[in-house]
């Protein structure tokens, strides 16, 4: 099954995440292992119920358990090439606002949170173009209906937990951020702490860099 789910899309796991008001437990599970499996949902309804939970816990198994996932520096979409921005210590500050905007809603939403990490390249040996949040929806979408779990699912781990060690800090690298612009407008005035606090507030608020 392992193999399986690899092979799923972002946009067909997602479908698998969220219960319909109309169906009961065991049609949620059902529909699931259907989706993972490529089967129709009346082959796993025929299945013997023993064999049925062995899918179920065995999908729950491989989505608590990522040991084994590895993180490419490039992967390939539907024929183009993308760099994966894994230094979270040089990414821009429009990055890291996305990003942690996105984190929140990130298993509904992992296709645009995983986009903030994509620079596309020319080629597979090309060169990479910076981020720029105005090419954000046009990536998440290639992501969102050609992008595998099996290169997916890596990422996400990954980032969420660097994003999560890093909003411990994120009160000073704001800051930081906000005083140097601050400083840049009024270079002879003294910095408003006040000015700079609701300058934090702000982007503490989710709003995203996306125009």
């Amino acid at each position: 099954m392992e193999r399986e789910f690899k092979e799923i899309t972002i946009k067909e796991y997602v479908s698998t995440l969220a219960q319909m008001p109309y169906e009961s437990e065991l049609e949620y599970l059902q529909r699931r292992v259907s989706i993972v499996l490529r089967q129709p949902i009346e082959s796993i309804k025929a299945l013997p119920h023993t064999i049925f939970m062995d899918y179920v816990e065995r999908l729950k198994s491989i989505e608590d358990n990522l040991k084994g996932y590895k993180i490419k520096k490039k992967i390939k979409i539907s024929g183009k090439w993308f760099a994966v921005d894994t230094d979270i210590m040089k990414i821009t500050t429009d990055q890291f606002i996305d990003a942690s905007a996105f984190s929140k809603v990130a298993e509904k939403e992992l296709h645009k949170f995983i986009a903030v990490f994509l620079k596309p390249m020319t080629w597979r040996f090309g060169k990479v173009s910076a981020y720029d949040g105005k090419a954000h929806k046009e990536i998440s979408d290639l992501v969102f209906e050609k992008m595998t779990m099996k290169d997916a699912q890596p990422l996400l781990v990954f980032f969420c937990k660097v994003l999560h060690e890093l909003s411990i800090h994120i009160r000073t690298y704001l800051e930081a951020e906000v005083e140097a612009i601050v400083k840049d407008l009024n270079p002879n005035g003294a910095t408003s702490l006040q000015s700079i606090t609701s300058q934090i507030e702000m982007l503490q608020s989710g709003n995203t860099s996306l125009k």
